[in-house]
């Protein structure tokens, strides 16, 4: 009976050590190999699965003659951590089977989701072409996907001035860019200048050269696009630097650039950015003189450095498809490597997904119901909404299921209501209504300027389509989106429009938005990296401090163009660490671990929180001041060796300097205050209101150089324009019942709405006994027993699982550097210091807020 597994049957294979060193046929072995790695390969990609093979040798025993050195090898350079977690091998009779485990990533590593041979993308490690191993490769798409994100431009060859009193790499491709220019040489005459990360020479004697050179070019080409660009100059030995240049009988000029010409254009690329332009080159052909006559041609190949990847070739990589190996394309490993959902271009997106993913579950048929009223639009954007009319300020109506605009390239806007009830008779005037006035909002409050229409449609979700009493609605063609530019620009108007409501498609809008604020505020502070090494940054309460130091580290390595490996975050927990670790690329450890071990290839170290470290462990500070600034002769070179040494600090979290190990506030210098608030208006709101009364009437916890801190902070000054509502609730005198039935009430509603458990944390203040486990049985059992009594099955997670797909619920304390678009919090007692937990729960907050009191409580 056949194995219940993907078999791929490779034929007959020599096996054995001794058999394949007697192998006559070199091409026949490596055949046979590649047959065998890839086989493996792709089953690695595809899910696991078994190898059949014919043993060649009838003779052959498994057990006393094993695999053969090379199949061992090829094994190794496949899964270098060990080929017997992935692989078993079993000889049953004639046949040799290799069982292949589904591919499971190293978890110290970069996590690879795919396993490769080889990346085929190469970059330039000074005078190599260095083809980058699979981790090495996905920490560049990493970054040029990031740069391309953040609207980076990529790197462009600069006209350089040659400084004959200093000699750096840089004066070789000044040198290179000079010889660029020249018109002829002469035979022999020996460069100023040699191979460098900016230029490769090349002679080839053979009489093959346009084989030679096809063969050679796009490795080199993939290099230089992938770094810093360079040139390739074909007819110079490499060793004495002497023009040879190619015979003139040998090659033809034209014929050759042609060639080149068409093998840099069939390179594989895969572009981050929209702009998508090709590999820029200039191919160059050099007459070369002997005593005056034409001896022959050198080629300068100059390529310029590109803005997002080249490959040499497809990657060699490869998976199983209708029961055959089948190699990846470029654009398909890149897709694969990076996690990517493929995208078609025909495709109707609707949004927001949690909302529609919740509707077409809970409707069967509604998703195919809309696409085929949508039908012939394949491709477009659908903005759904629990209700349009809610969300532009009309009255809600209990019988409309949902609404559904859709923004699509020739074609109008189109409402379509679904209605719960086919004889309603409000249905017309709601879907007019609604459709009037959001045009009128597209217009007032969107800004936009372009003719524009919104068609209502009623949909009965009982009889699957149009309602019988529609008559068709025609406008003039100019009313009709007739470009992408026109979606992109009625989009665009929509968010201000969603932006001024409450609805979860404003709330999605508005984090996107506080995103963006957050990486144009981390641009202006990182233009001070290089003159600033050292840096005490206080984020005050909705500053978003982690998010701003994560950002941070990813600015370090663009401006430093160091490794991943070459950055260190030092924050307090493991429920941090975990977090950080899923969203940056570099080393991330608790402060326990950095006093612990040494990181001797750390050049740059952010430090998440300081104030919650502990000097028991040691004193942190002057390690990693050691580490960052070390001490080097001569006091003019000294700055420049300096690494990056930035610390951000939440002023409410401060403690005594014998303890955190920290310098008072006033001794902090240079510092920065971040007072800019992320997150929306109700809340914002708190958040001042919190601040103004600490101002005024500071708890006794906060010492007098950091209320003076507080003091010459322009706190919470600047909002934006256009701001989000957001939802600020606050409830007291509540019973521990009366808690988990509110919180319980609240997230119904909210995901019937669309929103997720990961939106929502439950936050409760420790109390000062140390009672924090008996807290945190409570108020799990408390919620149970409220969200079983809906019907509600919710996975309750701790902070340590704050990537999960669940509601946290700990500790406010516990959740320290971490935010959550809807926070609940509890505060069971009162406590003197009040005001500060209000700021601590309202600082984790993004759009709603929910601060519920126990019935001792009273106002700070």
């Amino acid at each position: 009976m056949p194995y219940a597994e993907i078999t791929i049957n490779l034929g007959k294979v020599t096996l054995g050590e001794e058999n394949r060193k007697k192998m006559t046929n070199n091409c026949l072995k490596r055949q046979e190999n590649s047959s065998v790695i890839q086989a493996v390969c792709a089953l690695l990609n595809s899910g696991g699965g078994v190898i059949k093979a014919d043993i060649n040798d009838e003779n052959y025993s498994y057990r006393c003659h094993g695999l053969g050195q090379d199949l061992e090898t090829s094994f190794q350079k496949l899964l270098p951590t060990g080929s017997q977690k992935h692989l078993d091998c079993m000889q049953q009779n004639h046949h040799f089977l290799i069982f292949v485990k589904s591919w499971s990533p190293d978890a110290s590593s970069l996590p690879l989701k795919i396993c490769s041979l080889r990346s085929n993308l190469y970059q330039r490690d000074v005078t190599s072409a260095i083809n980058l191993s699979a981790s090495s490769a996905l920490e560049l798409l990493k970054e040029k996907e990031s740069r391309a994100q953040r609207g980076v431009p990529s790197l462009q060859s600069q006209e350089c001035t040659l400084n004959r009193s200093i000699q750096e790499e840089e004066d070789i491709k000044v040198c290179a860019s000079e010889f660029f220019k020249k018109d002829k040489l002469n035979y022999k005459e020996r460069l100023n200048f040699t191979e460098s990360t900016h230029v490769e020479f090349k002679r080839f004697t053979t009489k093959k050269i346009v084989p030679r050179i096809k063969e050679t070019l796009a490795h080199y080409v993939s290099a230089f696009a992938n770094t810093q660009g360079g040139y390739v100059i074909i007819g110079i030995d490499d060793k004495s630097k002497e023009v040879f240049g190619c015979k003139k009988d040998k090659m033809n000029p034209e014929l050759l650039k042609i060639e080149i010409k068409n093998c840099i254009e069939k390179l594989p690329t895969y572009h981050f950015c929209r702009e998508k332009p090709k590999v820029n080159f200039t191919a160059k052909i050099v007459k070369v003189y002997q005593k005056e006559a034409l001896y022959g041609y050198v080629c300068v190949v100059q390529v310029e450095p590109f803005c997002c990847v080249v490959f040499a070739e497809d990657p060699d990589s490869w998976i199983v498809k209708d029961n055959v190996v089948k190699r990846l394309a470029a654009q398909q490993w890149v897709g694969m490597m990076l996690g990517l959902q493929p995208v078609t271009e025909a495709n109707l997106q609707f949004q927001p997904e949690s909302l529609c993913k919740k509707l077409f579950s809970d409707h069967h048929g509604l998703e195919d119901l809309l696409k085929a009223q949508m039908h012939p639009c394949s491709h477009g954007i659908v903005i759904v909404s629990r209700s349009w009319a809610g969300d532009i300020g009309l009255t809600k109506e209990q019988k409309v299921l949902c609404d559904a605009l859709l923004v699509a390239v020739n074609s109008p806007l189109v409402l379509y209501t679904i209605l719960t009830d086919p004889s309603w008779n409000g249905g017309s005037d709601y879907v007019q209504n609604t459709a009037l006035q959001l045009k009128q909002q597209l217009q007032t409050l969107g800004g936009y300027s372009g003719k524009v229409c919104i068609i209502p449609r009623q949909i009965c979700l009982s009889s699957r389509g149009l309602r019988p009493d529609q008559s068709l609605v025609c406008y003039p063609r100019s009313y009709t989106l007739s470009s992408q530019t026109e979606v992109e620009d009625v989009l665009q108007a929509l968010v201000v429009v969603s932006l001024c409501s409450r609805s979860m498609l404003s709330d999605q809008l508005g984090c996107e938005f506080f995103k963006h604020r957050i990486e144009e505020q981390c641009h202006s502070l990182s233009e001070s990296l290089r003159e600033t090494r050292e840096l005490y940054i206080h984020c005050f309460p909705g500053a978003r401090k982690t998010p701003l130091a994560m950002k941070i580290t990813e600015k370090i390595k663009d401006v430093f163009h160091c490794k991943p490996k070459e950055i260190l975050y030092v924050c307090e927990n493991d429920s941090l660490r975990e977090f950080v670790n899923q969203q940056v690329a570099c080393q991330v450890v608790t402060q326990r671990t950095f006093m612990r071990e040494e990181f001797p290839k750390i050049k740059h170290i952010v430090v998440d929180v300081p104030e919650d470290f502990c000097r028991r462990h040691g004193d942190w500070y002057v390690k990693a001041k050691r580490i960052t600034h070390p001490r080097t002769k001569g006091a003019a070179s000294e700055s420049r060796h300096h690494g990056i040494f930035w610390l951000f600090l939440d002023p409410f979290q401060t403690h005594p300097a014998d303890v955190s190990g920290l310098s008072a506030p006033s001794a902090q210098f240079p510092r920065k205050a971040i007072t800019e608030i992320h997150c929306a208006v109700e809340i914002a709101n708190i958040i001042n209101e919190e601040m103004k009364r600490i101002r005024e009437n500071p708890p006794s916890h906060i010492s007098p150089d950091m209320l003076a801190v507080l003091q010459e902070a322009p706190y919470g000054k600047a909002m934006p324009a256009q701001a989000l509502p957001g939802v600020c609730e606050i409830k007291a005198n509540l019973t521990l019942e009366e808690m988990a039935d509110y919180v319980a009430g609240k997230c119904h509603s909210l995901f019937h709405d669309g929103y997720l458990p990961e939106d929502v944390a439950v936050l409760y203040r420790s109390r000062e006994d140390g009672g924090q486990c008996k807290d945190a049985l409570q108020y799990k059992d408390a919620l149970l027993r409220a969200m079983a009594r809906r019907a509600a099955e919710v996975e309750l997670c701790s902070a340590a699982d704050v990537c999960s797909d669940g509601v946290i619920l700990d500790s406010v304390q516990r959740f320290s550097g971490m935010v959550r678009k809807i926070v609940f919090g509890l505060s069971p007692e009162v406590v003197q210091s009040e005001g500060v937990h209000k700021l601590c729960f309202a600082s984790k907050a993004v759009t709603h807020l929910y601060l519920l009191y126990g019935r001792r409580t009273a106002s700070w």
